[in-house]
């Protein structure tokens, strides 16, 4: 379980949804990789801890039939044959020679077996209690490891996603602001033929209004109509050995602009096509 919100994070960097999903799935692979690192370091101290179980019982069970034979002994010699004759032993009648003293002796030679066997044993018990302790305090330790090398997978792939995210919105910024631009160009370039269109319409009507035959007035048309060609085309040209287009959009957009004059009638196809040729569009 990681320590920090990943999603709360991404968010407030202003990760969109295609980016959270993609965080989504990559993490979800880090904590799986995680999540397998624990079940394993859980089993092994599970077993371990079983393993040294089962060894407390194995001592537990060895303890208590030392402690049976020791009183087992300690019956047989103060009780050979019954617990009559044990009582007259004990008050040392019945010519047996079993006097008080060697019953207080047998007793002291089995309390003294008992206490070196409980000892013995308590010893064993308590390095088992401090093996199981070592090996859950290793697993805790192990666990720790592996949860904080979870959270610095989880941060390092937010921030690698941070900066994919970044680059990105950053292209997209410079390709508002490329079409932003172009958009002006095209705009402010629409005006200038507008304005030309307006001046060539006054020059044309200017002539045709001196001329005195129809003959002359044809060729005026004519005269007028070429200069406009020309300067459409030296507009155009200059245009673009200014902008030298190089990109797609910007390739398109002179395009257009040139398939527009030529509907409009002020190149000619030729004259295009040179165009086309010359910047390469």
């Amino acid at each position: 379980m990681s320590n920090y919100n990943i999603d709360e994070l991404a968010r407030q960097m202003g990760f969109n949804d295609t980016y959270l999903n993609k965080l989504k799935a990559s993490n979800s692979y880090i904590t799986e990789s995680a999540n397998q690192d624990r079940n394993m370091i859980n089993s092994q101290l599970n077993q371990t801890i079983a393993d040294y179980e089962k060894e407390r019982q194995d001592q537990n069970n060895n303890f208590t039939k030392e402690a049976q034979a020791a009183y087992v002994d300690y019956a047989k010699s103060i009780n050979p044959y019954s617990v009559q004759n044990s009582n007259i032993n004990r008050m040392g009648l019945g010519n047996s020679g079993y006097s008080e003293s060697s019953l207080i002796g047998a007793n002291n030679t089995y309390q003294n077996r008992y206490t070196n066997t409980k000892n013995n044993y308590d010893n064993i018990f308590a390095n088992i209690n401090n093996n199981i302790a070592k090996a859950k305090e290793t697993g805790n330790i192990e666990l720790a490891k592996i949860a904080q090398q979870e959270q610095e997978r989880l941060l390092e792939n937010l921030y690698k996603l941070n900066d994919d995210y970044t680059a990105e919105k950053q292209r997209e910024e410079e390709k508002r602001r490329y079409e932003e631009e172009m958009a002006l160009q095209k705009q402010q370039w629409e005006a200038e033929m507008a304005l030309q269109k307006q001046q060539l319409a006054k020059s044309s009507s200017s002539s045709r209004s001196k001329s005195s035959s129809s003959g002359n007035q044809v060729n005026l048309d004519n005269n007028v109509n070429t200069t406009a060609q020309n300067s459409t085309l030296q507009k155009l040209y200059d245009n673009l050995s200014k902008a030298q287009p190089s990109n797609n959009i910007n390739k398109q957009i002179y395009r257009n602009l040139i398939y527009g004059e030529v509907q409009n009638g002020h190149i000619t196809e030729a004259e295009a096509s040179a165009l086309f040729n010359e910047f390469n569009l």
